[in-house]
């Protein structure tokens, strides 16, 4: 499914998988979206996990379209901070990290993710 509302892309993979994507969107970008009807050469996924869902560790690869601060936070079901995995300056590229289950209660989380253009929320679940 997708949709757009406030100046963003929201898309939601279905089919029983828990990827939830989420971009900001420029009034270009949007235009060169609407003429074109493959999503997927205009738009590339920011985050993606592996394996999820997952009981000793994931790994996580994601893209920087442009250089700057980038976020990721784990968040738990209630909305509380668990863990800062990245909060630095980044240049544009594809980076990878892993996170641990060890400190983590099986259960789901989310994970925020945030650059200078986009951001985006995935759902993890911990077994």
């Amino acid at each position: 499914a997708m949709a757009y509302a406030n100046g963003r892309v929201y898309l939601l993979k279905g089919n029983k998988t828990p990827e939830f994507w989420q971009y900001g969107i420029t009034k270009e970008n949007l235009n060169l979206l609407t003429q074109n009807s493959n999503l997927k050469t205009q738009i590339s996924k920011l985050i993606e996990i592996n394996p999820n869902p997952f009981n000793k560790l994931t790994t996580i690869n994601y893209t920087v379209s442009v250089a700057g601060r980038v976020s990721m936070k784990l968040y738990n079901a209630s909305g509380r901070l668990i863990e800062t995995l990245t909060d630095e300056y980044l240049n544009a590229g594809t980076y990878t990290t892993r996170l641990s289950a060890k400190s983590l209660a099986n259960g789901i989380y989310f994970l925020k993710y945030e650059d200078a253009t986009n951001s985006s929320e995935v759902k993890l679940v911990v077994q």
